[in-house]
């Protein structure tokens, strides 16, 4: 069986304390902003060169690159593809940090994919090396949570997702109209959004409306998948 993998060899020189600096340094350099910037629903859709549906089917931590950093494989099973193209049935990402013989390696803010777990997955790029291959890092994974037969979406930190409320930008201004999620009608609310944001929730891109609240049923996938189709040119 052909699998798709993300490469992300991680070379440095610095030793694994460093890693939380590096971080910090890594979201406020690079062009992109990743994981300190907060990303739009309509940027997450828009940039993710691939966008599936998929369950984890196997995580493995190993040592890898000149440093021998430990770095986390995950194996997806692709159930559904929203955007782009892998030509494979499973596909496998490398997140930087994990778990290997007692040594543990975390990098702030960049959540690991676990073993059974099933969502959504927006791929910043399938051939870059990355420290985590997911767009905006949280913001780029949504969960599927299963209750009584009944399938809903969730962000990372188990919010229910309840609605998706593009931005749409005003031609010749800096504002922005955030559109009604189910109805299409704009709201009569309009906000400015400087070109660089740090995100305020780091689980959810802007416009992905949840709610801390158990008793709440989010989307269900099938709303959730068609909603983000909509958003891709």
């Amino acid at each position: 069986m052909n699998t798709a993998i993300a490469r992300l060899a991680f070379r440095s020189t610095l030793s694994l304390f460093s890693v939380s600096l590096l971080f910090a340094v890594f979201a406020s350099a690079s062009a992109s902003g990743t994981t300190l910037m907060s990303l739009s629903v309509n940027s997450l859709s828009e940039q993710a060169e691939f966008v599936f549906e998929g369950e984890v089917i196997s995580v493995e931590a190993l040592r890898s690159g000149n440093r021998g950093m430990v770095n986390t494989y995950v194996t997806f099973r692709v159930i559904d593809i929203i955007k782009g193209d892998t030509g494979a049935t499973d596909i496998e990402l490398k997140f930087l940090g994990g778990s290997l013989n007692g040594e543990v390696l975390e990098v702030n803010g960049s959540r690991l994919p676990q073993l059974g777990e099933r969502g959504i997955y927006f791929v910043e790029s399938l051939s870059r090396d990355l420290i985590n291959p997911l767009l905006g890092w949280s913001q780029g994974q949504y969960l599927i949570k299963t209750v009584d037969g009944v399938e809903s979406m969730t962000t990372v930190d188990a919010k229910p997702i309840i609605a998706i409320s593009p931005t749409e930008v005003v031609s010749g201004s800096q504002s922005t109209q955030t559109l009604g999620a189910s109805t299409g009608t704009p709201s009569t609310q309009s906000r400015v959004l400087s070109p660089l944001r740090i995100a305020a929730d780091p689980n959810a891109a802007e416009g992905i409306v949840a709610i801390d609240r158990d008793s709440i049923t989010g989307l269900s996938p099938d709303d959730f998948k068609q909603q983000i189709r909509a958003l891709i040119p």
